[in-house]
């Protein structure tokens, strides 16, 4: 089979720093997510780049728009992730122009101490549950993809979470069970929606605690599925979709 050709264009590069918030350099890890796949879990493990002594350059890049995140995965130790520029999640980054056989420098970012959110999360007995997932959510944002941030946590036997690497900011937070669900999903403060949850406020450095939760155990929706002829259809999927919450 002939024919097959193809014209290959220069790849981009996207460079800069890497500094704390005193300007000392920092060795972290860069990603660089082009803009279409945002919206997938395992974009992290392409185009994945570390910073010496605090530099960075990223070569052969395929021309387009990225998200560029510094810290991958959950920071650098002390230090909180963030999107370019300055930015707590994904949604809200801002879009680096990477042109074909062009050098754009200047993408930089000065990372901030981290700081977390802790609290217990017990049933209306007031005993823990363990395999509750906790994930915070910027304020006013959509809630992030997988539990690749801005922040996420699971509680342990005795109840109590720790969601840790927080950039500075509002937060809400969102209960769910794990793993099969035995209990209702809840926002904090006891709250049905997103919009309705009590924010909590990360600062640089700092530890939140008590933001504590209860939860109640989870209705059941049943009831039988047939054709128009009023046969049983085997095997369909039921989904329950929440009006408040569009989910």
């Amino acid at each position: 089979t002939g024919g097959l050709n193809a014209r290959m264009q220069p790849g981009a590069t996207i460079a800069g720093t890497v500094t704390d918030a005193s300007g000392n350099p920092v060795n972290a890890c860069i990603t660089f997510i082009p803009v279409g796949d945002l919206q997938f879990g395992f974009f992290y493990f392409s185009n994945l780049t570390f910073a010496e002594r605090g530099s960075y350059s990223q070569a052969n890049l395929t021309p387009g728009l990225y998200a560029v995140n510094f810290g991958c995965f959950y920071g650098t130790g002390k230090l909180a992730r963030q999107w370019y520029k300055a930015k707590a999640d994904a949604a809200s980054a801002n879009l680096v122009s990477a042109p074909a056989g062009v050098v754009t420098s200047g993408i930089s970012a000065a990372l901030q101490p981290s700081g977390s959110i802790a609290g217990t999360v017990t049933n209306r007995d007031g005993k823990p549950i363990s395999g509750i997932c906790v994930q915070a959510v910027i304020q006013g944002s959509a809630p992030s993809m997988e539990n690749f941030g801005p922040g996420s946590g699971y509680t342990r036997k005795n109840g109590s979470y720790l969601v840790r690497y927080l950039p500075p900011g509002t937060y809400v937070l969102q209960f769910t069970e794990c793993g099969r669900p035995a209990y209702g999903s809840r926002w904090y403060n006891k709250k049905a929606t997103e919009q309705a949850a009590t924010p909590v406020t990360v600062t640089a450095g700092g530890a939140t605690t008590g933001i504590d939760e209860t939860l109640a155990p989870g209705g059941s929706i049943s009831g039988v599925v047939r054709n128009a002829s009023g046969a049983v259809l085997r095997g369909a999927c039921v989904i329950a979709f929440d009006q408040a919450t569009q989910s």
